[in-house]
């Protein structure tokens, strides 16, 4: 018995064949009966997000998708900068999320990794069967910024004008604070 069948809901379905064995001119046979399970293409979703270096991603894979014996995903990373991220293992559960420690040592500009992910069914063994559709997912890592400032002498009565500089170009931009160390009590 051929046929295509194409389950497009978010389970598996169940077709079941009744095969009934006939010869010409003579009464039918007993019937049997076998069941096709159809699993679903399993969608995957998930978000990128910026970090900054030296700590983790935290991507939160999700679906809606069942399988007979279960659902699970893997990844593939590119990452031309060489941050530290690494292939996923062969089934990860929808419960466990990509967490991976990422270094951006440039110290000037954010550098990305691309996530390639995708959700399948799994067989009675545990092996990957029935593979979904893949999705891209971008994380950012900023790097550590770098400041210059510098230095000057003033009179007394003038106020301060100190040049902060960054070669940072980031994506949100710089913000700095500053504290101030005054033992003599000028003010400041």
């Amino acid at each position: 018995i051929d046929g295509t069948l194409t389950n497009s809901s978010n389970a598996p379905l169940t077709v079941t064949f009744t095969v009934t064995p006939r010869l010409a001119g003579c009464t039918n046979g007993t019937a049997v009966q076998t069941t096709v399970i159809v699993e679903p293409t399993v969608a995957v979703t998930a978000v990128g997000e910026t970090i900054c270096s030296g700590t983790d991603t935290d991507i939160d894979v999700n679906t809606l998708f069942s399988g007979t014996n279960g659902v699970r995903y893997t990844w593939t990373v590119s990452d031309p900068s060489g941050l530290g991220a690494t292939n996923g293992p062969a089934a990860v559960q929808f419960s466990d999320n990509i967490q991976q420690t990422l270094t951006n040592d440039t110290h000037t500009n954010p550098r990305m990794v691309t996530y390639t992910i995708h959700g399948f069914t799994i067989d009675g063994l545990g092996a990957e069967q029935c593979a979904g559709p893949s999705i891209d997912v971008e994380v950012w890592v900023e790097p550590e910024v770098e400041v210059t400032a510098s230095g000057q002498t003033i009179c007394s009565e003038q106020s301060t004008s100190i040049d902060v500089n960054t070669s940072y170009s980031g994506t949100n931009g710089v913000l700095y604070r500053w504290t101030v160390n005054d033992p003599d009590g000028l003010g400041a």
